[in-house]
């Protein structure tokens, strides 16, 4: 059951990134120190302008990010409020994230919430805040900066990527999902895979085992605004039909696919595509430069022919009509 729910949140998230991609929506974590002794910031004052954003959720930053939580314990800020600032956005893309998170955190499997529960307190455990505590957890967000001192803010620039990679990640669209181990910086070990018979069989002369790690995942672009975001280009009518010009006159590995359609690219051969049209120009630059030589250097050929030696060729002027 839960596979097909996140097949279904996959696509709409795919769908929202879309649709929302140009919109400057971003999802930004207050979150006040821990109260000690009952002294601390008052929940009925939240440490944010509650004119200028408005109310995702609630969720809780750990406090030293870099060190691995177990199971149930409390190693986070006392509270936290994930916002949204209301310039620059449409309602609509707010309701959109703040249901799709719902919906995904609803669907969290038991052994999941097991994991997040340091950052999910009893007070606000709501399905959007069972999500919003996975991807903090999947981000490495923490209250506090690597030398220590106190900040208590995450920004995420482009949530509904976010939630398609936490998908992806946690591979909650398949019949094995996996809780990803947390990164403390003494690994660079990424989600838990079953090793193949003979990955560690490689040591070098200390007796060091090599860890072979399992291939990355292509990221691809899905839409114009994704494609735009990319480039980093403002995704615009203009822009569209500029793409589409360059594709027809130097193709690109853009998928247009048919009418309704939107493209679809791998991110790395975009901007590989991207970055080599000035070496085209320039050796279409080159090839004019060299013509222009060639024939320069023509000379007469009895009276009515020029020879362009360095192109095998010649030139007949036309007579003049006779009277």
């Amino acid at each position: 059951m839960s596979k097909q729910v996140y097949e279904r949140l996959l696509a709409e998230f795919r769908e929202a990134w879309c649709r929302h991609g140009g919109e400057l929506f971003n999802v930004k974590i207050f979150a006040p120190s821990r109260i000690i002794m009952g002294l601390g910031p008052s929940l009925d004052e939240p440490p944010y302008d509650l004119e200028k954003y408005d109310l995702i959720a609630e969720v809780a930053l750990p406090l030293d990010a870099s060190r691995k939580i177990t199971p149930n314990e409390r190693n986070s800020t006392f509270c936290g409020y994930a916002v949204s600032a209301k310039e620059y956005r449409t309602e609509e893309v707010l309701k959109t994230f703040t249901r799709l998170c719902g919906e995904a955190g609803a669907a969290l499997p038991p052994e999941f919430r097991d994991q997040l529960a340091g950052l999910c307190p009893w007070e606000m455990r709501s399905p959007a805040t069972w999500w919003l505590a996975l991807l903090v957890s999947l981000t490495g967000a923490s209250a506090c900066l690597p030398d220590g001192r106190y900040l208590g803010e995450v920004l995420w620039v482009r949530p509904f990527l976010l939630c398609i990679e936490a998908i992806e990640r946690c591979r909650l669209n398949t019949d094995n999902p996996v809780f990803p181990e947390q990164n403390t910086g003494d690994s660079d070990s990424g989600p838990d895979e079953e090793k193949p018979a003979g990955s560690e069989a490689d040591k070098t002369g200390d007796g060091d085992e090599k860890k072979i790690k399992p291939a990355e995942p292509k990221n691809y672009c899905f839409g114009w605004p994704e494609i735009a975001v990319v480039l980093k280009q403002s995704n615009d009518e203009k822009f569209q039909k500029r793409i589409k010009s360059l594709h027809e006159r130097y193709p690109s590995p853009i998928v247009f696919g048919g009418v309704g359609m939107s493209p679809r690219v791998e991110q790395l051969k975009l901007i590989e595509w991207w970055n080599s049209l000035e070496k085209r120009w320039e050796e279409i630059k080159q090839k004019k430069l060299d013509k222009d030589a060639s024939v320069a250097e023509s000379y007469q050929y009895g009276r009515d022919e020029t020879v362009v030696p360095d192109i095998q060729g010649h030139v007949i002027r036309k007579r003049g009509s006779k009277k």
